[in-house]
């Protein structure tokens, strides 16, 4: 919870309605000139993806080993399901053949180990702790079905064990452990509908003594993002939408926004979809607090992985102004929650993630001498800290410093016509660094 600071006295708020756009089509024109330029980016962001494989199977016997890469999990599966394929990477195994399979799953090492000339398959996860061994069919083919039968199965609560190891292990989950994932995109998002601090717009209302009706919000923007983390690249492309439904006084408001995501890692895709609902109650004039919910799914047969997630968060909002300069104080306390088991293909997959979030910032903004097309504009800058607790996340500690310039937007509910164009760097712990390129329009 946010408390009213002393200095909030130092000068009063400025609620006075910024002048009318003669039309949405003057404010437009930016935007579609700067959608041109973010075509290009993606098209050179899709050329520049990284070589690095996220799937890998190492075959050794009698002291040789031979290697293949894979770009989605599923020829991997396959292939330690089957002798005639292991044979094809090394030509010195047959099923009578003793052998070592090291499969790299995103990072993590999974051995399949034929210890003698017999029909005895070993699996072994070493760094879970994990060891299965299947003896009970009499071919060695037929345990290899049972094998992967077992781990498509999550038999022993392994699958469980091996999504919640690559969260709190690498920075390419799509679920959670890493800015990109949908964890991290539906804090980012509870915590825009709550504040003035999104980087592409603006859903808060300020106190207003107009008798005019107030108008709904439309926006809708895209976010162009390039991250990087121990040697593997993620390029991701945001397409945020949101509606906001100011009520009779326009300091109160229905908050609705749904985020569609796309992200390429290492070749793989995975795809993204939050849907969101906030309430914006004031405590002052200036000062507001939204409650949300909010649920959102990702999946990837690429990389093996589906998840849901529920979310539900409180964020208040402070707005003052102080020696020439308009100022924000975001502040955001969440919870997040994997739903249970999913069917995914053959897989049955249950990620088992609780988390508590925190996510504060504060921006600043001021009026500039340059109109587009006539509006007024502003140049803003803001720094904000998400930390997250609870079951352990590759990323949780990381910061966003984001800059953006645009045209102004009301906060009294009344006009919004308003297109903001900027830039984000974050950065957290693990190496862990990325910039975005956002662009927003309300209307």
């Amino acid at each position: 919870m946010t408390y009213m600071p002393a200095f909030a006295k130092l000068s009063p708020l400025n609620t006075q309605r910024p002048e009318k756009s003669e039309g949405g089509v003057r404010a437009g024109l930016p935007f579609l000139r700067c959608s041109v330029a973010a075509s290009a980016v993606i098209v050179s962001m899709a050329g520049s993806a990284s070589a690095q494989s996220l799937f890998s199977l190492d075959v050794t016997v009698d002291g040789v080993t031979e290697s293949r890469s894979y770009d989605t999990i599923e020829p991997l599966l396959d292939a330690l399901e089957s002798s005639e394929d292991i044979a094809n990477i090394n030509l010195n195994y047959d099923d009578t053949t003793p052998g070592v399979a090291l499969a790299n799953v995103r990072g993590i090492d999974l051995r399949v180990t034929y210890p003698d000339t017999g029909p005895t398959v070993r699996l072994e996860l070493p760094s879970l702790g994990i060891s299965e061994q299947f003896d009970s069919a009499a071919t060695r083919a037929e345990n290899e079905d049972a094998m992967v039968a077992f781990l498509k199965s999550n038999g022993d609560n392994i699958l469980t064990r091996l999504q919640q190891s690559l969260v709190a292990t690498t920075a390419t989950d799509p679920v959670a452990g890493n800015p990109a994932s949908l964890q991290s995109r539906m804090i980012a998002s509870d915590f825009g509908a709550g504040t003035g601090l999104a980087d592409i717009g603006n859903s808060q209302a300020d106190g207003s003594t107009s008798d005019d009706k107030p108008s709904n919000l439309f926006g809708f923007g895209a976010r162009l993002g390039r991250y990087t983390a121990n040697g593997v690249t993620q390029n991701v492309i945001e397409l945020p939408l949101s509606y906001t439904i100011p009520l009779a006084d326009p300091r109160y408001g229905v908050v609705l926004d749904a985020p569609i995501t796309y992200i390429e890692t290492a070749g793989t895709d995975t795809f993204s979809f939050s849907l969101g609902a906030g309430l914006r109650v004031p405590v002052y004039d200036n000062w507001t607090i939204t409650p949300s919910l909010r649920v959102g799914a990702t999946g990837s047969v690429d990389l093996g992985s589906v998840g849901v997630l529920y979310s539900a968060a409180v964020t208040s909002s402070f707005r003052w102004s102080m020696q020439n300069l308009d100022w924000e104080l975001g502040n955001m306390v969440g919870y997040t929650q994997t739903s249970g088991a999913i069917g995914a293909d053959d897989l049955e997959i249950d990620y088992d993630l609780q988390n508590t979030v925190m996510r504060n910032g504060i921006s600043i903004s001021k009026p500039t001498s340059r109109r587009i097309f006539g509006d007024k504009t502003t140049w803003k800058l803001s720094l904000v800290n998400t930390q997250i607790f609870g079951d352990d996340v590759f990323i949780d500690n990381y910061t966003d410093v984001a800059f953006s310039f645009g045209t102004v937007a009301s906060k009294n509910g009344l006009n919004w016509d308003s297109v903001r164009l900027g830039l984000t760097y974050t950065f957290a712990n693990e190496d862990y660094d990325g910039f975005r390129l956002n662009l927003g329009y309300q209307f």
